[in-house]
């Protein structure tokens, strides 16, 4: 079976993806995270060479419907019953903008991280809670910076990455620290940190080596990479879509 095959039953409402197979329905809100699991499924589709010439163009086009008109993301397509969403889909989308090359996103979120004084409160915009107060984690701000400008041929682009040096700084430290001593069992921490790394690493060498190193401490635990990790997290346990595709 193809990719798409594979995951057509983890399909939400015909637009986001779930960590396990459902009955999709249209309108059907599925997962709480369905935004970091779509994205992985495209980032999966293009490191495994199978990205169609509309893939990307359906990616961003599934995203923005969970982006308000503030440039929030909300944990579902906008019109649905949401709740606050956490920093898990803000390391998967902005993983996914910048594989699929989308930086409007992601600039978005930037807006609303100094518009909102680093809150992303998209239940109640402009209103202050340490749970929607995302910018207490510069790793996450530093990865939305990375999909925002992406570009190693644009001097701007270089020129901006520059000015965030203490965010690459302070993310590739906590790749180098991430998860030593955690538990097999912790897959969370590690797909999280993942994201960050593919992210930053793609604009960093100091990223790009934090990553490595994260990336050989994850094998010694893990002997497949982040297949193990997506034979854990996703259902059904351990043959699943996710730990079939995923490329560490």
């Amino acid at each position: 079976m193809s990719i798409k095959d594979d995951f057509q039953p983890y399909i939400v409402g015909y637009i986001l993806l779930a960590p396990n197979p459902l009955t999709p329905s249209p309108g059907s809100k599925g997962s709480d995270n369905g935004t970091m699991y779509t994205s992985e499924y495209f980032i999966m589709l293009k490191k495994n060479g199978l990205l169609g010439p509309a893939d990307a163009a359906d990616y961003v086009a599934r995203i923005a419907s969970c982006v308000d008109s503030n440039g929030l993301l909300n944990r579902v397509p906008i019109g649905q019953n949401d709740e606050l969403d956490s920093p898990d889909d803000y390391y998967g989308v902005a993983d996914g903008c910048i594989e699929m090359g989308e930086t409007g996103i992601p600039r978005g979120f930037l807006r609303c991280l100094v518009k909102y004084l680093g809150c992303l409160n998209n239940v109640s915009p402009g209103t202050f809670s340490w749970q929607s107060f995302l910018a207490r984690q510069p790793q996450m701000v530093c990865a939305i910076f990375s999909a925002a400008f992406p570009s190693l041929k644009n001097p701007l682009h270089y020129l901006v990455r520059l000015l965030g040096f203490p965010l690459y700084l302070i993310s590739a430290i906590v790749l180098l620290v991430s998860c030593i001593g955690a538990d097999p069992s912790d897959t969370d921490a590690r797909r999280l940190a993942w994201h960050m790394g593919n992210a930053t690493s793609k604009v960093s060498l100091m990223c790009w080596l934090a990553f490595k190193v994260w990336k050989n401490r994850l094998y010694k635990t893990y002997p497949n990479g982040m297949k193990d990790v997506a034979g854990i997290y996703y259902q059904p346990h351990p043959d699943n879509p996710y730990s079939k595709w995923w490329i560490t």
